[in-house]
């Protein structure tokens, strides 16, 4: 039996290259090895631009709602106050003077854009992609209910927290991959 199976060997061993089944048959299972490494590459490139993305989008989402917290806290006069807009006076830039600053949302396709204007001066883009447009809630103190809005004259002197709070989605086509952001001010010079 051992000296059948070395002849075979050896017959094996004596063959000079590959038959062209088996070069055939290499070279399919190299190019499914190949296809499945690139799908898989390709996937994960993608993965990671979209986590990238929504990374950036949550911190500028972060930087705008710590830019209007700090301008709200210290406004000294609010001139109007509803749910999708605020007006008021702060002095942003310590010079004795007091601006106004306007923060409104306007519709544009299926999301809302929040504008900032600062003097009456052109509005610009402060954050886009947003899924609500009702960001902006008023309180007389933390533990009561929101003040009915429009706000009367009383009520804008009065009221002492701002709540903002937005869903931000920057990939319409994940309907279901909200970012929730939520803050409350109290205002500090009233």
């Amino acid at each position: 039996m051992k000296l059948r199976q070395n002849r075979y060997f050896k017959k094996f061993l004596s063959q000079k290259g590959f038959s062209l089944i088996e070069l055939l048959i290499v070279i399919f299972i190299i190019m499914i090895i190949a296809s499945i490494a690139s799908v898989l590459y390709l996937n994960t490139v993608r993965s990671q631009e979209d986590i990238l993305g929504r990374a950036k989008s949550q911190k500028d989402a972060r930087t705008v709602l710590y830019i209007m917290e700090k301008e709200i806290r210290e406004c000294v006069s609010v001139i109007n106050a509803e749910n999708n807009d605020i007006r008021f006076l702060s002095n942003i830039d310590r010079d004795d003077e007091f601006e106004e600053i306007s923060y409104h949302t306007e519709i544009s396709g299926n999301n809302y854009i929040l504008f900032r204007e600062e003097d009456g001066t052109g509005a610009r883009i402060f954050l886009d992609s947003l899924v609500n447009d009702d960001i902006f809630s008023y309180y007389h103190q933390a533990d009561s209910d929101p003040l009915d809005l429009p706000l009367d004259e009383d009520s804008l002197n009065v009221f002492k927290i701002l709540k903002i709070e937005f869903l931000l989605n920057d990939e319409p086509e994940l309907a279901g991959k909200n970012i929730y952001m939520s803050s409350s001010v109290y205002l500090r010079n009233r």
